[in-house]
């Protein structure tokens, strides 16, 4: 038995170190081909929040461009189209009085109502 051992014993070292090193350059390969799906996946997604602040960054743009339009002490302010769908209202007369700084009347000389802008003068 002590020479059989002996035997086996020149043999399976290399193959136990080559198994090792094959299990070494396994998990560093691994590691490697890992990276580079991450690295993929993180273009994609790098890509895509490049576009979304492209877009911010253009409506930012935009709104800059317009308060340079327009003139100082003057204030600007829209109702979103749903406020306005949203209300059980029938008439325009009766949408425009929620809106903040608007204010109706009876018209004169045949028109049904006069609206009266805050701000806007006569």
């Amino acid at each position: 038995m002590d020479r059989v051992s002996k035997d086996l014993r020149p043999v399976g070292f290399p193959i136990l170190v080559c198994a090792g090193i094959l299990a070494a350059w396994w998990i560093a390969a691994g590691c490697v081909w890992a990276g580079d799906g991450q690295a993929v996946g993180s273009d994609s997604a790098r890509a895509q929040r490049i576009e979304e602040l492209q877009k911010h960054r253009e409506r930012i743009e935009r709104e800059l461009n317009q308060l340079k339009q327009q003139p100082d002490g003057v204030s600007r302010s829209s109702v979103p189209r749903t406020e306005l769908s949203n209300q059980p209202t029938r008439t325009l007369k009766e949408s425009m009085e929620s809106v903040p700084g608007v204010a109706s009347s009876p018209g004169a000389e045949g028109r049904s109502v006069d609206l009266s802008i805050r701000g806007a003068g006569k």
